[in-house]
């Protein structure tokens, strides 16, 4: 099945193109490299696809109803609340029900009925939703990407720079989305984490298009290339060592 489909996309700045007849589709259980040289425009295609920007001639359509998960180089999860609460910030509904729950039990504190009540109410609604079975879900995520039990408690603000890219990465991972867009998501990762996220993806049931200096990750986890050029796009059902780019 089709989830995503570019056709003959163009893009520049300034009068001067960057790229053009830029042409493919990924479908689940793609995982495609987007290739090129620095500066070719392989981070600007991304933000064309997430429809971040418009391409000056062309479309980038996605199917209807797919969620898409896009990590960006720059992009950083919001210095506020905890570090399990950012996990769980693309799960409005949980975590709604959580900080409901949070704060039913600190009321509860009192001992009154009404209190009590109240608290068996919201733990009620926080199962409902299934929140206790993705919580454990997403520490499991967490501790791959390196973040201890600990960790979850921590405020965001607390964490460093190296530490918020992971946990960028960890929220897009933990939705599932549909379309995977990735741009260097190795960016922060050690050699065991890099594994483990080579894994992982290889997995991954959706469609995935992602940017890496990293050939050998590039060569594990992807099974077609997408080689973008000014004048067009190449696409080879191979992963990037078996076509010598």
């Amino acid at each position: 099945m089709t989830v995503l489909q570019v056709g003959n996309v163009r893009f520049g700045y300034a009068g001067d193109t960057l790229f053009e007849n830029v042409t493919f589709s990924v479908g689940a259980g793609d995982r495609a490299a987007l290739v090129a040289p620095n500066g070719a425009g392989k981070s600007t295609l991304l933000r064309i696809i997430a429809h971040e920007i418009e391409p000056d001639a062309g479309m980038s359509v996605i199917r209807k109803e797919a969620t898409v998960g896009y990590y960006r180089q720059s992009h950083e999860v919001r210095a506020e609340g905890d570090v399990l609460s950012a996990f769980l910030a693309g799960f409005c509904d949980v975590l709604a029900r959580r900080t409901a729950l949070s704060e039913a039990q600190h009321a509860a504190a009192s001992g009154s009925k009404e209190d009590l009540d109240a608290l068996v109410r919201a733990e009620d609604a926080y199962h409902l939703v299934r929140g206790d079975a993705l919580e454990r879900e997403v520490s499991m995520l967490a501790q791959k990407l390196g973040f201890s039990e600990q960790d979850l408690a921590r405020p965001v603000a607390s964490l460093s720079g190296g530490e918020r890219g992971r946990l960028t990465l960890g929220t897009i991972l933990a939705k599932k989305a549909d379309l995977l867009l990735l741009d260097e998501p190795t960016n922060h990762l050690d050699l065991d984490t890099i594994a483990w996220l080579e894994s992982y993806l290889t997995a991954y049931k959706g469609a995935l298009v992602i940017v890496s200096h990293d050939r050998a990750f590039l060569d594990n986890v992807s099974n077609q290339t997408l080689e973008l050029g000014t004048r067009g796009l190449r696409v080879y059902p191979l992963s990037l060592s078996l076509i010598h780019i």
